[in-house]
């Protein structure tokens, strides 16, 4: 067994053995053995990392496009991967998004809280890890050498790498100092889906060598991350990553109303094997007679494409790709959307992908009951990151959501509300749906009917992306 076999990165903070392949061990042996012995002295050795029992970073995070703004992070983190994070956004307050190590929640002072299991798998918190590099391959490790390769202006090794849960990834290591430039791995074994993650601005802190600058990617788009503060073993107080009696007793109320409305679709099982969506309908303003042709095409996790067509009107394409909420018209050309319209584009697509509400609304509180075309109701109200999404009233018996009502965009006071009742419900594929939408506002009625439904249509996610040449 070659000397590579004997390295420890490991999962914790630095534990990973890894073996050069017999067919390459002549090669390797040379080249990568060297680089990866030299990178562990480089980033202070395994003495310096068991030291770290916990961190507290402060950076601001970017999106690579131009259409959002800076988010400012603040990170408490332990070695048990317990953790608190505080983002604030300009007109958007502090949100939290914490885990205890049993559960996962996240909270918005004006528009609630809401449960989330255990989230440390997420690529969000994932490319938020401060030992990100360290932690992404499960131990032992085996690698392959690659071809040169060029990160950021750099000469770099690279090598292809295998960890036990079979993931197949890539890591290029500057060839001057031996610093991880660049990782690349999939979600999941079989995955399509890439992460990757480059790193500079190396500074040491604590006896470690720390990459203050970090750009995560996942597929196309990317955060940039500048870190401006990083404390090794602050004094942590963890009772501020659990819930209150009070704020847990609301966010499982709230759940039995959400798990009511998904048993009445359908069932998770159902609803677990719907990935895409394809809805076509035809929308009927009766306030002027006019009609519109409308398609929207969704794919998880939140991708949506809303397509219409309005005679003497021309054509108009709203859509949101993970990152960039946008519009584009044959009459007004391309802009970004707005964060209340996205949060209604998001709304609209929750409601035609049904059983999706706790993912696609992490911010929940009990409004109390309502009568709704005759129906007793429990109204909730949701929000997405981007603000309010407006009030659901689903039917106390049955669980049916019965109305979404939303603040009309750009009503400063939010007192006019625009309301959308559903009705001739149907089974696709096992999955209930409102196959007949009534949207009412002081302004307009309208009438939504759908025409077909299918599921899991292939679709690309290039579709979703901006259409900033029309």
């Amino acid at each position: 067994m070659n000397r590579a076999s004997h390295l420890s990165l490991s999962v914790a903070l630095l534990s990973c053995a890894l073996a050069a392949s017999p067919e390459a061990r002549a090669s390797d042996k040379g080249v990568l053995d060297d680089i990866l012995g030299n990178w562990l002295i480089a980033q202070g050795g395994l003495g310096s990392s068991v030291l770290v029992q916990n961190y507290e970073i402060q950076e601001s995070v970017e999106s690579d496009g131009k259409d959002h703004p800076v988010m400012e992070l603040h990170i408490v983190r332990t070695r048990a991967d317990h953790f608190r994070f505080e983002m604030s956004r300009p007109g958007s307050g502090t949100a939290v998004q914490a885990f205890d190590g049993r559960l996962g929640w996240q909270a918005q002072a004006q528009w609630g809280l809401g449960l989330t299991g255990n989230p440390a798998s997420g690529v969000w918190v994932w490319q938020n890890d401060l030992l990100l590099a360290l932690k992404t391959f499960r131990p032992p490790v085996t690698y392959r050498l690659l071809s040169p390769a060029i990160i950021n202006g750099r000469s770099c090794i690279a090598a292809e790498v295998t960890d036990s849960a079979k993931n197949v990834g890539k890591v290029f290591f500057d060839r001057k100092t031996h610093q991880l430039l660049r990782l690349e791995r999939p979600f999941a074994v079989g995955s399509t889906s890439l992460f990757a993650a480059e790193f500079d601005d190396f500074r040491r802190v604590n006896g470690l060598v720390i990459p203050f600058l970090v750009k995560a990617y996942v597929g196309k788009s990317a955060m940039i991350h500048r870190r401006s503060k990083i404390t090794i073993n602050p004094p942590v107080d963890e009772t501020t990553f659990v819930l209150t009696t009070a704020q847990m007793q609301e966010a499982m109320n709230v759940n039995d109303v959400l798990n009511h409305h998904d048993a009445s679709a359908g069932g998770g099982e159902a609803l677990a094997r719907i990935h895409t969506r394809v809805t076509r309908l035809s929308l009927e303003v009766l306030t002027t007679g006019t009609r519109t042709a409308e398609t929207i095409s969704q794919k998880l996790p939140n991708l949506i494409l809303e397509e219409l067509e309005t005679p003497g009107m021309g054509r108009e394409a709203r859509g949101y790709d993970g990152t960039t909420g946008w519009v584009s018209s044959e009459l007004q050309g391309y802009r970004p959307l707005k964060p209340a319209e996205l949060a209604q584009l998001i709304t609209d697509g929750s409601i035609h992908l049904v059983g999706r509400l706790g993912a696609s609304f992490p911010f929940r509180k009990q409004v109390g009951e309502r009568v709704v075309n005759g129906r007793p109701a429990v109204a909730l109200a949701l929000a997405t990151m981007q603000g309010p999404a407006g009030t659901f009233y689903f039917d106390k018996g049955n669980g049916r959501l019965l109305r979404v009502g939303s603040p009309i965009v750009g009503d400063r006071t939010n007192s006019t509300e625009s309301t959308v009742d559903f009705s001739d419900f149907r089974s696709v594929d096992g999955v209930e749906i409102p196959f007949v939408l009534i949207q009412t506002s002081p302004l307009i009625r309208a009438v939504s009917t759908i025409q077909s439904v299918e599921n899991n249509a292939p679709l690309s996610d290039q579709i979703f992306r901006p259409r900033r040449e029309e």
